[in-house]
């Protein structure tokens, strides 16, 4: 995997993030684990059909969307902890290019923590307001208070 930053900001970063074919096998074998469960073929038994039974079972478009999806899912989060961003909120991904299986880019968009410079608190004072309370004031309270 391999991820680029294109731009940073102090509140948003762009990179993308390029998968080649190996990386792309382990994803596509994952995926094709899970949807073989789902694919009733005729001639196999369940969960036991060849991965090209499956994609002509479930079609080849939505395959390919699950392998892309996944693969965006767990690359992005590795890259976020590998290039060490405090992302806020959800990216906006763009997929830049997709070879079926054996090339994969994206683009992503993040927000990130804005960066906080807090003042040197030792030096802050506060002004405290002087309280007084005079004799009838609390002789008058000591009579409105309820006896033990």
């Amino acid at each position: 995997m391999e991820t680029n930053i294109i731009t940073r900001t102090d509140t948003e970063v762009t990179f993308t993030v390029s998968l080649n074919e190996n990386e792309l096998k382990d994803i596509k074998k994952e995926v094709f684990d899970h949807l073989r469960g789902t694919v009733k073929a005729a001639g196999f038994r369940p969960g036991k059909a060849p991965d090209m039974i499956v994609e002509r079972e479930l079609g080849s478009d939505a395959v390919q969307h699950d392998v892309i999806d996944h693969a965006i899912q767990h690359t992005y989060s590795k890259a976020v902890k590998e290039q060490a961003l405090q992302v806020v909120s959800s990216p906006k991904i763009t997929l830049e290019k997709f070879v079926p299986y054996t090339q994969l880019e994206y683009k992503a968009v993040a927000e990130l923590m804005p960066k906080v410079k807090l003042a040197d608190y030792t030096k802050m004072r506060v002004k405290r307001p002087e309280v007084k309370i005079e004799a009838a004031e609390i002789n008058r309270t000591m009579r409105r208070a309820p006896p033990p």
